[in-house]
């Protein structure tokens, strides 16, 4: 799903600034909801923060405003 979605540009630039902010927090958001590998959602901290930006990227990219 990541992958389709990041190729919507609203959403590929509302996952973008998701993946800087949480860079620092020592988290790869573009791993984390691109991978094959199911085993990155054992940990759940990763579920939330997924499901939360593609939820993001989904609300910007239907609604009528830009984030900013």
């Amino acid at each position: 799903m990541g992958h389709d979605l990041l190729k919507l540009p609203v959403c590929a630039a509302t996952i973008e600034k998701c993946h800087v902010i949480l860079k620092d927090k020592g988290l790869d958001l573009k791993h984390i909801i691109t991978t094959d590998d199911a085993s990155v959602y054992d940990t759940i901290l990763h579920s939330f923060v997924g499901i939360a930006a593609i939820q993001v990227g989904i609300y910007f990219t239907l609604s009528p405003c830009m984030p900013c």
